[in-house]
C-alpha cells in the first residue's frame, strides 16, 4: 500500500467478495474514494456485473491527480461465496494485483467448509499471477439474524487465517466493540447500514495503513 503515496507508482486492488460490498455506497467504494482523496491519486474502479459475469464501465475518481492511476476491480457479487469468486477466475480477478482483498462469509455453507473454500480461492487466485500480491482477509460482520451460525463462520475464518501470514482486517471485532450491534445493520439484521459501512471502512483503513 506504500505505491500509493507514490504518484508515478501504479497500484492494482482487487477485491473477492459478497453483498457487503458491492454497491457504490459500500465499503470497497468507498475505499476507493478515499485512497484518492487521502493520497491525491487518481483512481479507476471497476464494480462487477453479476447478472452480465464482466465488468461495467469503469469510473474514474480524482481524474488527473497522478501520473499512473490506482485501480480497484471490485469482484464483489450479491450472494455468492468463495466458489463462485473461483469459478468466475479470470474474469472476476483479470488483471495481476498488488493487493488481494476477500470478503466472503454471509454465504458460507457452514463454518468448515466456507474457510477452506476461501483458503484455497485465495491460492488459486495468487497462484494465477507472476508476481504474488500482498494477502488481506476480512473476517465480516455479526448480525442478529441466525447470529449464533454467523458468529461460528466468523470466529473459523479469524482463526483459519490467525497464522497465515496475510493481513486480516477484523470487521467483526470492531462490530462488536460498539455499543448497539442493531445500530450497525439494515432492518434484514444482517447487511451494514450506513453506519456500519462506515466502521467497516475505518477497519479497513487501519488495517491497510490507509
Amino acid at each position: 500500500m506504500a505505491r500509493a503515496d507514490v504518484p508515478n507508482e501504479p497500484l492494482v486492488i482487487t477485491v473477492l467478495g459478497d453483498s457487503t460490498g458491492n454497491d457504490g455506497d459500500e465499503w470497497v467504494a468507498a475505499l476507493a474514494r478515499t485512497i484518492s482523496a487521502e493520497k491525491r491519486r487518481t483512481v479507476v474502479y471497476y464494480a462487477w456485473d453479476a447478472l452480465a459475469g464482466t465488468y461495467k464501465a469503469p469510473l474514474t475518481i480524482g481524474a488527473g491527480l497522478s501520473v499512473q492511476p490506482v485501480t480497484v476491480w471490485n469482484g464483489s457479487a450479491a450472494g455468492k461465496g468463495p466458489y463462485y469468486s473461483q469459478m468466475n477466475l479470470p474474469a472476476i480477478a483479470p488483471q495481476p494485483s498488488d493487493v488481494l482483498i476477500v470478503s466472503h462469509g454471509h454465504n458460507f455453507t457452514d463454518a468448515v467448509t466456507g474457510p477452506a473454500k476461501e483458503s484455497q480461492l485465495i491460492d488459486v487466485t495468487v497462484a494465477q499471477w507472476a508476481v504474488p500480491p500482498a494477502v488481506a482477509v476480512v473476517v465480516q460482520n455479526p448480525t442478529t439474524t441466525a447470529a449464533e451460525a454467523q458468529a461460528a463462520k466468523l470466529d473459523a475464518v479469524a482463526a483459519t487465517f490467525a497464522d497465515s501470514g496475510y493481513t486480516v482486517i477484523d470487521v467483526a471485532s470492531a462490530f462488536r466493540a460498539q455499543y448497539d450491534l442493531r445500530a450497525l445493520l439494515q432492518a434484514d439484521g444482517t447487511h451494514p447500514n450506513n453506519h456500519g459501512q462506515l466502521v467497516w471502512l475505518d477497519t479497513t483503513r487501519r488495517a491497510l495503513g490507509i
